[in-house]
């Protein structure tokens, strides 16, 4: 049983001209604690982004800003690109949109509400329409059709976001709420964790951990937040209908710089009509190469050309030389920290 001091619900009021708000519920004070913290760095990193892409330079540096951006999104898709991280400033600086984070998918229920039978549902969701205003509305959860024959639980081994909708609007109608979960794993990485795990701020401080200059060697509790709140920025295709208009591209597999490298500049994927610009991990990939400039003497820049770079150097290294780390893989990237949005 877990007692009554356990588990905090806060809302977190950022100082701002408009107020913020964003929720952290069924959390542990720890889990609160580095939450709070995680989305705090997220927005830092955001909008640092959108800085680089409004000036096109990061510190001052066209080419490290092409560095970051030109391996992963195409020139055409930048307007687009600037939308989603203006838009996530948009959230942390307005209450008429209302984000919650979970540190456990209790919520998350079995249910039957059709003729589909048994469903998860996310049954934390307000009604903010005309019927039955304040009263708490089931929204179904798309899950991958493999975890779904393995009896698995949305957020048992994965972090996911629910955007709401408006089913019937005006009467049904809970559009200006997401919510988050985030799986323990990421929230608290282990200690015999594949991935640099620190905050990011402190590898712009102290440098890279041995071995792991790679760009997707480095996966902490920020990075995870960050491309959560990218499904959210993104918003729906439609308000009527839960379809994202970012999600993890298909079969939710585009994860990770090399993946979104690859979708971006393959001819291949691009026949296939694969856009970095709809896949959520490629914007917290780019958003970490503009953030992640290590500070040294003299100041270089941190060249993220090939997502990998010389530790003392802070140069890119060639994209055909090994550098003496272990790369993670993308299935250890989705275990930690898979999202799942509606579509």
């Amino acid at each position: 049983m877990v007692r009554s001091f356990d588990i905090l619900t806060f809302i977190v009021i950022f100082a701002s001209q408009a107020a913020a708000v964003f929720k952290i519920e069924q959390c542990s004070s720890n889990d609160w604690n580095r939450l709070d913290k995680a989305q705090r760095e997220a927005q830092s990193v955001a909008s640092k982004a959108l800085d680089a892409l409004n000036s096109g330079k990061i510190d001052n540096n066209e080419a490290t800003f092409h560095g970051a951006y030109d391996p992963v999104f195409q020139p055409g898709a930048r307007d687009q690109v600037k939308k989603v991280f203006e838009r996530i400033g948009e959230i942390a600086t307005s209450q008429d949109y209302i984000v919650t984070f979970y540190c456990t998918n209790d919520h998350v229920k079995l249910e039957t509400h059709d003729a589909s039978g048994e469903q998860w549902y996310d049954t934390a969701f307000i009604n903010s329409g005309t019927e039955n205003n304040g009263i708490a509305i089931p929204a179904v959860i798309d899950q991958d059709p493999a975890e779904k024959r393995l009896g698995k639980k949305p957020g048992d081994s994965e972090s996911f976001t629910v955007l709401g909708w408006a089913p019937d609007a005006p009467k049904k109608d809970f559009s200006n709420q997401a919510h988050i979960f985030i799986e323990n794993g990421a929230i608290n990485p282990p200690n015999d964790s594949p991935f640099d795990t620190r905050w990011l701020y402190e590898i712009v401080d102290q440098g890279f951990a041995r071995g792991k200059s790679m760009i997707d060697n480095i996966r902490g509790p920020t990075t995870t937040v960050l491309h959560e709140l990218v499904h959210v920025a993104g918003g729906l295709i439609s308000p009527n209908s839960r379809g994202a208009n970012i999600d993890d591209g298909p079969s939710g597999v585009v994860y990770t710089w090399l993946y979104c490298f690859m979708a971006n500049t393959q001819q291949e994927a691009r026949d296939m009509g694969l856009k970095t610009e709809k896949y959520a991990d490629c914007y917290a990939m780019f958003a970490q190469a503009c953030y992640l400039q290590i500070k040294k003497t003299n100041n270089p820049p941190t060249c993220w050309n090939t997502g990998k770079v010389f530790p003392d150097t802070l140069e890119s290294v060639p994209a055909d030389q090994p550098v003496p780390q272990k790369r993670s893989t993308v299935s250890e990237a989705r275990a930690r920290w898979h999202a799942r949005s509606l579509a």
